[in-house]
């Protein structure tokens, strides 16, 4: 990379840092995460983006932002900080959705939407592509990002295939993981045997697991405030228990190459029992570095050239 492309990029990552953090104070719902998507007079594509299980629309893409070309507008789909404080937002998918799809419909009156979703976000996506085609707009696509609706696809747990395909990926998770994060295995390995201990037991006792320590099993809650991990706790169990309804527009199923330890995702089996059109496009890395520097270019290669494709299809010939 030249001298002069290597100052760009980190101007563009500068200014995306001081726009994120200067929207975000604001508690909005929808937050521009590139140049384009804050000028009020640009015309190219816009993607909406929904957050993760933390909530987070604005960092969780921040990295998608800096890898899309200029015309391509970006934005985050955030849960605002202050409603994250209300003890019901968040417990139900379809009316979370609703809020989002207000939103998304104010920041975007008009022309085709399109919607990207990564991890719990791909169902918040796909009950918020419901929503707005029902007040009448057109979803010209839905890309779920490593995550789908929690409904039977595939292979069966009880099935042995099932545990020899978690078997067979386990040596490529723990060599990722280890050079992801300086503190594997220990600090990974530790919180997965939590998770587990407290699944076992609450199975001994007969009861519902308790959220947290289900979180815990793929990620570290000692990060987040309170009122942020009721909100994740809130959002797990409402995409637990979230059935929706058939889908038949355009779907991209990505999917990590690499998956997690103690499971077999499964995301396009999933999402073809609601939206048997869905297409898979594997990527290279693991649930959370698909989405950080460098893999995260693969995606947004991949995502502007369906972008582009769906434009072209809706616009005629000559």
């Amino acid at each position: 990379m030249s001298q002069a492309q290597t100052t760009h990029s980190a101007g563009a990552m500068a200014a995306s840092r001081a726009l994120f953090a200067r929207v975000s104070r604001k508690s909005q719902v929808i937050v521009p995460l590139n140049a384009s998507a804050a000028d009020p007079n640009a015309q190219g594509p816009a993607i909406y983006c929904v957050h993760s299980i933390a909530g987070a629309g604005g960092t969780d893409f921040l990295a998608l932002s800096r890898h899309l070309g200029a015309s391509t507008r970006l934005f985050g789909v955030q849960a605002p900080p202050k409603r994250m404080e209300e003890p019901d937002f968040g417990g139900d998918v379809p009316a979370l959705a609703a809020v989002y799809a207000e939103a998304i419909a104010e920041a975007q009156p008009s022309g085709p939407i399109v919607l990207a979703g990564w991890s719990a976000g791909a169902a918040i996506a796909l009950e918020i592509a419901h929503s707005l085609r029902a007040s009448g707009r057109e979803i010209a696509l839905l890309a779920a990002v490593d995550g789908g609706p929690e409904i039977p696809g595939g292979l069966s747990g009880w099935d042995p295939r099932y545990w020899l395909a978690v078997v067979a990926n386990l040596p490529t998770w723990f060599v990722d993981s280890r050079a992801m994060d300086k503190g594997f295995p220990a600090t990974t390995l530790i919180r997965l045997a939590r998770s587990m201990v407290s699944r076992v037991r609450s199975l001994a006792a007969r009861r519902k697991p308790e959220v947290a320590p289900r979180l815990e099993g793929f990620i570290s809650l000692d990060r987040y405030p309170a009122a942020q991990r009721q909100f994740m706790s809130r959002l797990y169990d409402a995409i637990l228990v979230y059935r929706p309804r058939t889908w038949d527009g355009p779907v991209v199923v990505y999917e990590a190459r690499i998956g997690p330890a103690l499971a077999l995702p499964q995301y396009l089996e999933r999402w073809r029992s609601v939206a048997p059109q869905a297409k898979r496009t594997v990527l290279e890395g693991n649930h959370l570095t698909i989405m950080r520097e460098p893999r995260v270019a693969n995606l947004a290669r991949d995502l502007e050239a369906r972008i582009a494709l769906a434009e072209a299809q809706r616009t005629p010939a000559g």
